[in-house]
């Protein structure tokens, strides 16, 4: 062995060929460096689970809304050659309903544009009317 001075300390080596430097040497820790791309693929690998938990709690709250409401009763006519949806509606409007206001659900209702029916076409009726 042999003795080896540094800054006024005193530090030994060993007969195997390690320097006093080498012994001495502090042990440096390594820092993650992300690159760009490392980056987007970590982004990439947090987003698409996060979509996926987010797109199930959609779905979960709409079924919860959905199932909470008792479904609508609909009544179907199918339409005659000379009926108008005029005639339809006011059919089917209470006596205390306004005609007009049973024409624009039963429009809203079957996805309708306009007024125009085509003989044997289906329309669904509201049962509340």
């Amino acid at each position: 062995m042999s003795v080896i001075a540094m800054n006024g300390s005193v530090r030994m080596a060993t007969a195997l060929g390690q320097s006093a430097g080498a012994a001495t040497a502090p042990k440096s820790s390594t820092r993650l460096r992300l690159t760009a791309r490392g980056r987007r693929v970590f982004g990439v690998m947090i987003a698409i689970p996060a979509l996926f938990g987010l797109g199930a709690l959609g779905l979960w709250s709409t079924a919860a809304v959905a199932g909470s409401e008792a479904p609508a009763t609909l009544t179907y006519v199918t339409v005659y050659s000379g009926d108008t949806l005029w005639s339809i509606a006011a059919a089917a409007t209470d006596d205390s309903g306004d005609v007009r206001d049973t024409m624009t659900e039963i429009m809203n209702l079957n996805g309708l544009t306009s007024s125009a029916l085509t003989p044997g076409q289906q329309i669904a009726l509201p049962a509340d009317n």
